[in-house]
């Protein structure tokens, strides 16, 4: 069954962000945007950390947060939302990476530590070279941000990391059958997506040897009761299968044995499946003119030769 359809019209400016701001209390919201040093008590303080360091263009990498809540910090007045921002050296934003902690702002304890992996892509045209990361915390409702102890680099956005953006390589990836069209609503270096009908399928070249299969995709409309059950298969062989749950980038990494005698066929037929899928158009209370079958957006498939 479905529920009320919140999906992001084909040419909003969204790709897996939730919307901006945040507040805590009353005396916290008045100092958000005011100019002058910022003298409200913090409430956690971030870091991230980027295994590799580097990522290249188009491609979804795992990103460890961690947030120490601060020993006296007052309770969190509703469920917050994590803004990401990659800036380039001029401090313009190039992309966001915002999302909703795993576990909710409203469970964070004084003293508590908060640590979880989440996926974030870099768009495909995203320009080389070192992109500064900063972190916050703000409210989907008031859009107003919390006050945290770190490096403020203005509006309560904080440096906690770099990351460098190396040109995209590995092997070519075809679309075949079962996908909806090319999306990329954020303009020249937006992040981009496709998504699947029932089944999408892609062909890649296969590894001589170990590899990686890297999936990232997520459901953003609220109109499943139960979460989407997703398999990815090469050929008919079940490579992978898993719960996706709603609102949450899910970065998949599955591996991929290398041939078992030569002469065996060196490409993969890797189809995306899914369970149930929906059309916009057709969800009680929807509005929207869209008549496209859904299943997920993917926005990266590729394959990691010689992962370890």
């Amino acid at each position: 069954m479905v529920g009320n359809l919140r999906l992001p019209p084909r040419g909003a400016a969204r790709a897996h962000r939730v919307a901006a701001g945040c507040v805590l209390a009353a005396c916290v919201a008045s100092t958000a945007c005011a100019s002058g040093p910022d003298t409200a008590p913090p409430v956690a303080t971030p870091s991230v950390t980027v295994p590799s360091g580097q990522a290249p263009a188009g491609r979804t990498v795992d990103i460890a947060y961690r947030f120490a809540v601060g020993p006296s910090a007052p309770p969190f007045a509703e469920d917050y939302t994590v803004f990401v921002h990659a800036l380039d050296e001029d401090g313009d934003q190039l992309w966001t990476g915002d999302h909703e902690p795993p576990t909710p702002t409203s469970q964070w304890k004084p003293g508590s530590v908060i640590e979880y992996t989440q996926a974030m892509t870099v768009p495909r045209r995203a320009p080389e070279g070192r992109v500064t990361i900063a972190v916050g915390i703000h409210s989907p409702r008031s859009r107003d941000r919390l006050p945290l102890s770190g490096d403020d680099m203005g509006r309560r956005a904080y440096r906690v990391g770099s990351l460098d953006v190396i040109e995209k390589a590995g092997t070519l990836t075809i679309f075949l059958g079962g996908w909806n069209g090319i999306e990329a609503p954020d303009g020249e270096q937006g992040i981009e997506w496709r998504w699947t009908k029932g089944e999408g399928a892609v062909w890649m070249r296969r590894s001589t040897g170990p590899a990686v299969l890297v999936v990232a995709l997520d459901q953003p409309a609220t109109v499943f009761e139960t979460p989407q059950q997703v398999t990815i298969r090469n050929g008919d062989a079940v490579l992978d299968t898993f719960a996706l749950p709603r609102g949450r980038l899910e970065r998949r990494r599955i591996p991929v044995p290398p041939p078992t005698a030569p002469g065996d066929n060196l490409r993969l037929e890797i189809t995306v499946a899914v369970d149930k899928t929906f059309v916009p158009a057709r969800v009680a209370g929807s509005e929207s003119s869209d008549t496209r079958e859904l299943g997920v957006r993917v926005f990266d498939v590729h394959l990691e030769e010689d992962a370890p």
